[in-house]
């Protein structure tokens, strides 16, 4: 069996996902220390507190999709843009895991879909922010998220409050 240990103690068979189930909180738990642009921001910019600014700025019938749209990486970490364009089997089994987790907690797959501009413009937040010289994406309309750079415990509690908030923790 092919796993992939967990926090908790659990293996998991990340290709086998039909026959398991993980919590929030262990599908949570990586993402506060794994860091967004593969590392290359100034500073640590979780993938933590990326989700809880855009459950933040999105409208109340797309918050819980938000805050789940992420919380693959935790299994399968993210890879970037270009990678992911060299590596549609990636993509592909990245979008399966995304689709279980969604299942597990009730949520409409065709939310993804909804949320995918706020999950773009934040970018252009981000990138103006968190690098040096500041990374401008022309034409895009930035949200207004101010990042602040939250160390990995911080960003654990404020993802574990946004989380109680939408009702899945």
């Amino acid at each position: 069996m092919t796993a992939i240990l967990l926090n908790s103690g659990r293996r998991v068979d990340p290709f086998n996902l039909d026959a398991e189930f993980l919590s929030i909180a262990e599908l949570m738990k990586p993402l506060p220390k794994l860091c967004r642009y593969s590392g290359q921001p100034d500073c640590h910019y979780s993938v933590a507190e990326h989700t809880v600014h855009l459950i933040n700025v999105v409208p109340a019938g797309l918050k819980r999709a938000v805050a789940l749209h992420d919380m693959n990486e935790g299994l399968t970490n993210d890879l970037p843009h270009p990678f992911k364009a060299a590596l549609p089997d990636f993509v592909e089994f990245e979008q399966m895991v995304q689709r279980q987790i969604f299942a597990w907690y009730g949520e409409p797959w065709e939310n993804m879909a909804l949320i995918n501009d706020y999950d773009r413009r934040i970018c252009a937040d981000e990138m103006a922010q968190i690098f040096t010289p500041p990374h401008i994406i022309q034409g895009m309309q930035p949200l207004g998220v101010k990042v602040e750079g939250w160390e990995w415990r911080e960003a654990e509690q404020k993802l574990s409050n946004a989380l109680k908030f939408v009702g899945l923790l």
